[in-house]
């Protein structure tokens, strides 16, 4: 695991809970093992949160 890039795509994926199964432990093993995939990954979700309740409050 240690050589396997994830992508910016694959990122997005797992925070939408778009990414294919068989990706899932890729993904979970690097947020794991990397710190900065964990901020990234906490970053993209209080992104989606935020953005989510913007288009809440605009309806």
């Amino acid at each position: 695991m240690r050589g396997v890039k994830i992508t910016e795509e694959a990122l997005h994926a797992f925070v939408d809970n778009e990414l294919p199964e068989d990706e899932h432990p890729k993904i979970l093993c690097k947020i794991n093992r990397n710190e900065d995939i964990r901020n990234k990954i906490s970053s993209l979700i209080t992104l989606k949160t935020l953005i989510r309740r913007a288009y809440q409050q605009r309806n």
